[in-house]
């Protein structure tokens, strides 16, 4: 039985042995410390409002939940998850409920506003309010005077409170698609907001999965949401993503050497979390304990765990949704642009050039349409911004798969 030497770990202690946890957020000893993003998001924050941009399955809910639980007694983080919500007055509520929440840990600072708040809100015929749950009439649109009443308290709270809007971008499609009116509204309410606030240490941060950028540009609404700071999430360093592999090894038992987790890197390419924790699940899989041994990993098997079941197997959910997410995020005319550009670069390994993406992109239109380069730059940008692609910095700039999964998916069904 072959056995392989495990390292020490530079985050490794017994207070921080990381489990897998597959699909949701990870919190608490599960995650896994990000101090270079978490001081620049704090960092941004202290100067002004921010659109944390982060695609699908990075792991930014993650760090915004990192950044509630580690936020000072006398600094309320209130994560609010707009997802569900498809009206304005939805997301006044959850503002409300967030600001309102009995028994939170930082009760002592919102209590007094709260009380001034529901005070004011009492004259309101649109809403009722019981305790700290506040209704609106159905069908109601009249969520501006409960918004400003909450605005009235916070800009006369003299301390910070920062608000994490998480699928801020959900919200706003959801909104147009059902009344274009009533979402510039709110985008247009929510930035005077962020004007007034601009000089407190009130902070809002907004982030989803899908791109705000582009939602507001194919609703006509750019202008509202052009005075953001923005941050990237990047994903791990290698010697981060190296650690963090041997963490989640060692606290699921396998052991793997630094080899293995060199060859699971070079396989993935970008190191998001999800990603390592996915292929760690699947080795965990092929490799069931045996009393009093060592569970054997080799190269073999992990280049067909890669092969056979990240690419191809039920568990990687992300692969599918790259599939399918473009007709949600694109227009018509964009799709089919995205499509040919994509299955043109899925056929070369080293990427191709922007006059090779133009010529691929030129065939696949009707010859009567013909190609604007406006449409294809808007796209490319957006195929940069979701996580699709990547475009080296170097001379001659080549655009390639943004990782070796998604590539070698794509290749698969494509090529």
């Amino acid at each position: 039985m072959l056995r392989y030497v495990f390292v020490a770990l530079r985050f490794c202690c017994p207070e921080k042995i990381m489990k897998l946890k597959i699909g949701a957020p990870v919190s608490g000893k599960n995650f896994f410390p990000r101090p270079d993003i978490i001081f620049r998001l704090r960092k941004a924050l202290g100067r002004d409002h921010v659109s944390f941009l982060a695609p699908r399955r990075t792991g930014k809910t993650s760090v915004l939940i990192h950044l509630e639980e580690s936020s000072a007694e006398d600094h309320p983080h209130f994560r609010i998850n707009l997802e569900t919500c498809t009206t304005p007055a939805e997301m006044v509520t959850a503002l409300l409920k967030a600001v309102g929440k009995e028994g939170s840990r930082w009760s002592k600072v919102t209590t007094g506003i709260w009380k001034k708040v529901s005070a004011s809100m009492e004259a309101i015929e649109a809403i009722s309010i019981a305790g700290t749950k506040v209704t609106f009439q159905k069908g109601s649109k009249d969520w501006q005077k409960p918004a400003d009443a909450l605005l009235h308290q916070l800009l006369k709270h003299d301390g910070p409170i920062t608000f994490l809007l998480d699928e801020f971008p959900i919200l706003v499609d959801a909104i147009a698609k059902s009344d274009r009116d009533e979402c510039e509204s709110m985008l247009r309410w929510f930035r005077e907001w962020r004007q007034r606030t601009s000089d407190t240490q009130i902070r809002f941060l907004v982030t989803g999965s899908i791109g705000l950028a582009n939602v507001v540009r194919r609703h006509g609404f750019s202008d509202t949401v052009n005075d953001f700071d923005s941050v990237e999430l990047p994903p791990l360093q290698p010697e981060d993503a190296r650690q963090f592999i041997l963490s989640l090894a060692e606290g699921n038992g396998l052991t793997l050497s630094e080899k293995h987790a060199a060859q699971i890197l070079d396989l993935v390419g970008n190191a998001y979390p999800y990603f390592l924790q996915i292929f760690l699940a699947e080795i965990d899989n092929a490799c069931p304990p045996e009393e009093g041994q060592d569970r054997p990993i080799t190269s073999e098997l992990i280049r067909r765990i890669y092969r056979e079941r990240i690419i191809t197997g039920p568990r990687n959910k992300y692969l599918p949704h790259m599939w399918e997410r473009l007709e949600k995020s694109m227009l018509e005319e964009e799709v089919v642009l995205a499509r040919a550009i994509l299955r043109a670069i899925a056929k070369q390994e080293k990427g191709l050039s922007r006059e090779q993406l133009t010529s691929a992109a030129r065939e696949a239109l009707p010859e009567e349409i013909g190609l604007n380069d406006d449409a294809l730059q808007q796209v490319l940008e957006i195929l940069k911004h979701d996580a699709y692609l990547l475009q080296n910095t170097d001379p001659p700039y080549h655009f390639s798969f943004f990782s070796n999964l998604l590539h070698d998916y794509w290749k698969r069904r494509h090529a």
